[in-house]
């Protein structure tokens, strides 16, 4: 969110001290439970899934699954959809529950207004696009031109303002080409955009659009693409590193800018361009000694500002050379985050 601030959410229960969001103030150097006034976040209510997401230095969204609880009797109920909100950079927190339906991802617009991608259960349609305006506490579902399509996956959203937005589409139990739906008018109608990258559902996709016409998307962790034009045309890119291609399966990017831009993956890659895409370089992060280690997020706020979350088995020789610090996760649930210190 910013070069100091930032939290994390794992995505698990463990000890005491790991019930609650994450936050530093000093740059990920040191981590503490956050402890603002109102609702906080616990994270023992989080059963399967958390996303984060900010749509400005203050105003700030968390979406995760909340076990509900018999108390009289101790078993579990039904699975509820929460989502905790800050306006005032996570000094408080407020809470809405939603029934029926899963958020898997969702994109910040304002305090009140965001977009997100829900899966209902026991029902034909297998993903949803909803639409809030009053701060997550009802949600409209928005039609598109795959609406009634029962094998099409939502797997990827990215909203750069109140009306320019982008949906990542993929299959599911079939291959095919991925497509993106692109709105200029907030919603009230997509244009479909097929691409080049080869689909079978179920794997990573990520967008994300450093300037209104510029973005990028990975989908089922093995397609990068590129756009130049708003998402009208996609450009499949593989990055090439010393004369050999990448094949890692990618999870995450970040683009701080049109020209810099990071790429992580499995096996720990980290790939970097300076050029918007045109050349890349491996970076040697560090956790290249941990075993069946994968990088599974990465965010640069600006060129110099940046860090890597990843997981792995036992750590071999963390903290090798290269421009990034290991930092001690701030819980036993993360395997480790990485501060990049050019």
């Amino acid at each position: 969110m910013s070069p100091t601030r930032g939290w994390v959410v794992p995505i698990a229960i463990g000890s005491e001290d790991d019930d609650r969001v994450q936050r530093t103030d000093d740059g990920g150097v040191t981590w503490a439970p956050e402890k603002g006034e109102g609702e906080v976040p616990p994270l023992r209510e989080i059963t399967w899934l958390a996303v984060i997401d900010f749509a400005d230095s203050r105003t700030g969204w968390i979406i995760g699954l909340a076990q509900a609880r018999d108390e009289a009797n101790g078993t579990a109920g039904d699975t509820l959809n929460v989502i905790w909100r800050t306006t005032d950079a996570g000094d408080t927190w407020e809470r809405e529950i939603g029934e029926g339906r899963e958020l898997r991802d969702l994109s910040v617009i304002s305090e009140r207004e965001a977009w997100a991608i829900a899966q209902y259960r026991r029902t034909p349609q297998p993903n949803a696009l909803l639409h809030t305006v009053d701060g997550g506490i009802t949600w409209r579902k928005v039609s598109h031109p795959l609406s009634q399509w029962p094998d099409v996956e939502l797997c990827g959203i990215h909203f750069a303002d109140e009306f320019h937005g982008w949906v990542m589409v993929t299959t599911w139990g079939r291959t095919a080409n991925a497509a993106v739906l692109k709105t200029e008018d907030g919603g009230m109608t997509f244009e479909m955009v097929r691409t080049e990258a080869v689909s079978g559902g179920g794997g990573t996709c990520r967008l994300e659009f450093p300037t209104q016409n510029e973005g990028w998307a990975i989908v089922d962790g093995v397609s990068l693409l590129h756009t130049v034009d708003g998402g009208k045309a996609w450009e499949l890119v593989t990055p090439n590193v010393g004369g050999v291609e990448n094949e890692a399966y990618l999870m995450d990017l970040s683009f701080p800018t049109r020209l810099e831009g990071w790429v992580v993956g499995q096996g720990g890659v980290a790939l970097h361009t300076r050029d918007g895409g045109k050349t890349w370089q491996r970076v040697e992060t560090g956790a290249e000694g941990i075993e069946s280690v994968w990088l599974t997020e990465v965010v640069f706020v600006d060129e110099r500002h940046g860090w890597m979350a990843g997981q792995g088995g036992r750590a071999g020789a963390p903290g090798g050379p290269g421009p990034f610090d290991l930092i001690i996760s701030p819980t036993h649930l993360i395997g480790f985050i990485l501060k990049y210190e050019p």
